[in-house]
């Protein structure tokens, strides 16, 4: 069972997620790169300030994933290449989330 929740908005991403007790952080979130007003990337600098522990996929069209494995400290394998089809999608999703077991 996943308690899943979408936001066309980072603000409101940042608000929902100040709102939240500690026991219903989320364990992952997929984060786009590209964003109206906040980027993928300040979004996750925000988000992993209020939930540490969470694990982030991100998606980008952009070819910058060696840039963002080596400015941030954001693995390869937490990158989902747009465009991808959806069983690669589901794929990265199961291996975060069987991280995110295997580490608890």
């Amino acid at each position: 069972y996943h308690n899943v929740q979408r936001f066309s908005d980072p603000k409101k991403v940042i608000k929902h997620f100040l709102q939240l007790k500690k026991e219903d952080y989320y364990e992952l979130a997929i984060i786009d790169i590209r964003m109206p007003v906040i980027n993928g990337i300040q979004l996750y600098q925000i988000l992993s300030i209020i939930n540490p522990d969470m694990k982030v996929l991100f998606v980008t069209a952009l070819d910058a994933a060696s840039e963002l494995t080596s400015l941030y400290k954001i693995k390869g394998e937490n990158i989902i290449k747009k465009p991808c089809t959806f069983d690669q999608f589901i794929k990265k999703i199961n291996d975060a989330t069987l991280k995110v077991f295997e580490s608890n």
